[in-house]
């Protein structure tokens, strides 16, 4: 998975998991590589136990992903899918 759908499921979909597993986000003094791993394990724990309820919005014209959940133009080819 690329970063930026690591980021992505953070952002909007972080709701979905535990508060357990969302404390270790407020850790002030983590690396940011220790930051990293952890909010890769957490995304992936999103996709595994939450992956009917996630939305990939993608292009419809290059398929990469949006912004948001809800956009409707891409960020890359600025295609519009109003």
């Amino acid at each position: 998975m690329k970063q930026e759908e690591h980021d992505y499921l953070i952002k909007y979909y972080l709701h979905l998991l535990p508060l357990e597993a969302k404390v270790v986000i407020k850790y002030p003094y983590l690396s940011q590589t220790d930051m990293q791993t952890n909010m890769r394990q957490l995304s992936k724990m999103i996709i595994e136990n939450h992956s009917n309820e996630v939305f990939w919005n993608l292009c419809p014209k290059c398929e990469k992903l949006a912004r948001t959940p809800f956009a409707q133009q891409c960020r890359f080819c600025q295609h519009d899918w109003h």
